[in-house]
């Protein structure tokens, strides 16, 4: 018998997930359908601010309204199709298309066309032609959208435990953004989902973050989910770095205690101690992702109070990207090889806590994939047969 034969099926990972073919069927059948992080409120400081996004193939836009109200639409032009916002980010007074000039206000309303005297005779009304709106939630202050009108509600996607903890951690103040870092990784965005699920590499690539947070339990969650506890231990970190760390707990978490949250398919969120990190991606193709890390403090946190957060956030987490980059796009060059149909994840029984190292929490991610691609396995063919 031989060693692909002895291990459970559905834990090897056939490299045809990786594939161009297999990225089309994921936009359609995974990405449209949960919901996606896209930033945070901070990062729309004032009415006109925003943000425009390919989302799954889609363009959407995200503005703050005159309102303080922070709305998404698709990033199309109602006349001809057009994008409307060609920039990734800025401020408007409101929103352009190139083309014909018809002009959207900030909440999306159609505000001015020229000509409009043309279209009176036919019974056009302004009020029906706004940019067409997207699904967006703001769950303690983070930005997700969704395509899927039909979709469930962010907290069902979350689930009951889950949410909960968010709430506990993340709800209990108003956070900013203070640093903002953009990584273009030469990987497949379901290897980066998997590397943060993946506690088997901690040791290898990480040495000096493994030596300072000892291994801990997780749970796998609802939908995809999972929960990772933390704990700070004294490390590699110097005596200033670790007296530093044993300060300002972040609202709702006890000193030196934190999580990482994995959301399905591809978020992290860490509340650690006295930092806050998120670390979320966005697919371009089957071979490259727009890695986006933020670093936030509390609002109102002093000169002092911040300094602290950002020196430990500088000695205990502003290395992780880096050094998974480096692996990742090994991974990439190597796993579309043909003398390696299959990669494994057989690490660790089958149950539903663990530690840090196991595989469950990647068997899990390729659990919620398989149901939302309708495929029996961890592989892609054409019509998922």
């Amino acid at each position: 018998m031989s060693l692909q034969a002895a291990i459970n099926p559905l834990w090897l990972v056939h490299k045809s997930v990786y594939s161009p073919e297999a990225f089309v069927a994921e936009r359609k059948d995974v990405l449209r359908k949960v919901w996606l992080f896209v930033a945070h409120e901070s990062e729309f400081p004032e009415a006109g601010s925003f943000v425009a996004r390919e989302i799954a193939g889609d363009p959407v836009l995200i503005s703050r309204g005159a309102d303080g109200r922070i709305r998404a639409f698709y990033n199309t032009c109602r006349h001809r199709g057009a994008i409307v916002a060609s920039q990734e980010q800025g401020t408007a007074r409101a929103f352009l298309c190139p083309y014909h000039n018809w002009s959207y206000n900030l909440d999306g309303s159609l505000r001015a066309l020229p000509g409009a005297e043309a279209y009176e005779v036919i019974g056009f009304r302004k009020e029906d032609f706004g940019l067409a709106p997207v699904r967006l939630e703001n769950f303690c202050g983070l930005l997700f959208v969704c395509l899927d009108p039909d979709a469930p509600s962010i907290e069902a996607f979350f689930g009951e435990e889950l949410t909960g903890l968010m709430r506990r951690t993340l709800g209990a103040a108003r956070y900013e953004v203070y640093r903002k870092d953009v990584f273009d990784v030469k990987a497949n965005w379901k290897m980066l989902s998997e590397n943060w699920r993946d506690g088997y590499h901690v040791p290898n690539v990480h040495p000096k973050l493994a030596k300072g947070m000892p291994p801990q339990r997780y749970k796998l969650t609802d939908n995809g989910h999972c929960i990772q506890y933390i704990t700070y231990g004294r490390g590699f970190v110097a005596d200033d770095v670790w007296e530093a760390t044993q300060k300002h707990a972040l609202p709702g978490l006890e000193p030196l205690t934190g999580f990482h949250f994995h959301l399905f398919p591809g978020l992290v969120i860490q509340p650690l101690n006295n930092q806050l990190q998120i670390l979320s991606q966005r697919p371009v193709d089957a071979r490259s992702t727009i890695w986006e890390r933020r670093a936030l403090g509390v609002v109102g946190d002093t000169p002092e109070v911040r300094e602290t957060r950002v020196k430990c956030w500088t000695a205990w987490s502003s290395n992780q990207v880096a050094e998974d980059i480096v692996v990742l796009e090994l991974q990439q060059r190597g796993i579309m090889s043909e003398g390696m149909p299959f990669s494994i994840m057989a690490r660790g029984e089958e149950v539903t806590e663990g530690i840090r190292g196991d595989d469950n929490r990647m068997r899990q991610f390729w659990n919620r994939w398989r149901a939302m691609m309708g495929v029996a396995r961890n592989e892609w063919r054409p019509h998922g047969t």
